[in-house]
């Protein structure tokens, strides 16, 4: 290449990796449409509905979904009417709820809970994801629903050792509620028991005694259209306490002494009695309490007898909660002149 070639050869080269110096607009990324939410669940909690649905991980186009919220609509029929099937849906914007955010689960559970009610309607629900930008996906399938009040539980509580039993009678629904039972619950809103239908008591077992829990009891039952609805609660105070008696005596021994009767009694051997209650009378039908024993002997002088007087004695154990055996053998004695 001549000298004076080479200078032009260069520029040439240099316009042809640079071009002239300007860099193009740039292109906007496609938008890919944010997949739909599943169908959400419905569950009637006293005067309220709540609805749960899960947070789509995909778009349309299977990327990841990037979603800041939720849209959530409602449609309601007063009674006597029916919705439209071949209406065109007119839903009523009711509620932006935040998306729920879980690093550990993609498809995260977010719920809303509607509390403008109307004993008697039905609503139909349906709920919208949208990115940051406000841009909405395509909308759940739509979820229907019946709404009536239930009422309140009526149930008879008896705390027992350890927990409480609960009794009930079967209560009156509104037509088309399928009664599915008694739920039992903790402060907490931890489920405790459930008693189901056909089943009128139940027990609750593994509490403290002598420590007071908030405990609340709802119905359960099924919607018409087969979801689950529960009643207003039934709040009670339950103090477990010790109600089952000890075993009684094994046996009791009456003895002569020099200055009245002797008494001896064998506990069972895995009893510990918190004390003894005595009986005393002259027939075995007209025992009454003669005294109380402490709980570390096995022996009692009865100094209060008369001589030449014939003596039936009886004793119960009686544990820390104050429960009293079944009576002991009785021991007959007759005194010396």
């Amino acid at each position: 290449m001549t000298a004076l070639l080479r200078p032009l050869f260069f520029i040439a080269l240099t316009f042809a990796i640079f071009g002239c110096g300007r860099i193009g607009d740039p292109i906007a990324p496609e938008y890919v449409e944010l997949s739909k939410p599943e169908t959400p669940s419905i569950r009637a909690l006293g005067p309220t509905i709540i609805l749960t649905w899960k947070t789509p991980g995909r778009t349309l186009g299977g990327g990841p979904a990037s979603i800041s919220g939720y849209l959530v609509e409602r449609q309601g029929w007063p009674p006597g009417e029916e919705p439209c099937v071949d209406c065109p849906p007119e839903y009523d914007e009711v509620q932006r709820v935040d998306v729920a955010i879980d690093k550990s689960n993609v498809s995260a559970p977010n719920s809303w809970t509607d509390s403008q009610t109307v004993d008697g309607w039905k609503y139909r629900y349906r709920v919208t994801s949208y990115d940051g930008r406000g841009r909405p996906g395509l909308p759940s399938d739509p979820i229907l629903t019946s709404f009536k009040d239930l009422p309140a539980p009526k149930v008879k509580i008896s705390p027992t050792e350890e927990g409480f039993s609960a009794n009930y009678n079967y209560p009156s629904l509104p037509e088309g509620y399928d009664f599915r039972g008694l739920n039992v619950y903790a402060e907490n809103n931890e489920l405790l028991l459930t008693i189901p239908a056909g089943i009128n008591e139940g027990r609750v077992i593994n509490l403290k005694d002598s420590i007071t829990y908030n405990i609340y009891m709802r119905w359960a039952a099924l919607t018409p259209e087969g979801w689950t609805a529960e009643s207003p609660a039934l709040e009670a105070k339950i103090t477990p306490k010790d109600v089952e008696p000890p075993e009684p005596p094994l046996e009791l021994a009456a003895f002569q002494d020099e200055v009245g009767v002797r008494l001896m009694w064998a506990p069972p051997p895995d009893e510990r009695y918190a004390s003894v209650v005595i009986l005393r009378g002259e027939s075995p039908e007209s025992l009454k309490v003669l005294a109380r024993s402490p709980a570390n002997t096995t022996i009692y002088l009865d100094k209060t007898v008369n001589p030449g007087v014939t003596y039936y004695y009886g004793c119960m154990g009686e544990d820390e909660a104050g429960n009293a055996s079944k009576l002991s053998p009785i021991s007959r004695i007759r005194t010396k002149e």
